[in-house]
């Protein structure tokens, strides 16, 4: 069976050329894994989610780019390599990824080099727009972490007694958040 990985960082961005490109390669619409996470979450998620769609051996893993798998080299190479210990293909842009060859070992790295040379990029030149906009008074600032509504709810919680755990499950809020707003 042949499965593919759509994965996006924010929710400003689009998952429609990596579908459009996953449907080109003959991935069924109903296995394609759709992701929207950044990448300080994304850790090994891919893995999990492959393991939810019940990716098994013999089935086969499609990507567009190296870096919808990962977001640096090392999580890259524990994707690829979880997929060759449960005898999972993987191809990317359209190629069989074969690591048992010095050449397949060497394009997967520089693949992986790539992808987190890219992220690297991406961050250099958003603290860079950050400092210019607010050298400027233009920066607003990122986004609140909780709305007033959610904060309510955390306090509603704390005043029943329950434990900074047991409200971050509730309210599907990270704990090191909650905490914050305690």
């Amino acid at each position: 069976m042949k499965f593919g990985i759509s994965l996006i960082s924010t929710k400003k961005q689009d998952h429609q050329k990596q579908i459009e490109y996953l449907l080109s390669q003959n991935v069924p619409d109903e296995n394609i894994i759709v992701i929207t996470e950044s990448g300080k979450t994304r850790a090994n998620s891919i893995v999990e989610k492959l393991k939810e769609k019940n990716v098994q051996s013999g089935d086969e893993v499609v990507f567009e780019c190296f870096d919808r798998i990962g977001r640096n080299i090392v999580s890259i190479i524990n994707a690829v390599e979880w997929c060759e210990d449960n005898k999972i293909e993987v191809y990317y842009d359209g190629k069989f990824l074969d690591r048992s060859t010095e050449q397949g070992e060497m394009e997967t790295l520089t693949q992986a080099f790539i992808a987190e040379m890219y992220r690297i990029r991406r961050s250099h030149q958003s603290k860079k727009i950050i400092a210019r906009d607010k050298a400027n008074g233009t920066y607003k600032g990122g986004r609140p972490a909780l709305s007033d509504k959610k904060i309510k709810e955390i306090k509603k919680w704390q005043a029943k007694g329950l434990k900074p755990a047991e409200i971050s499950k509730i309210t599907e809020v990270n704990r090191t958040t909650v905490y914050k707003y305690l």
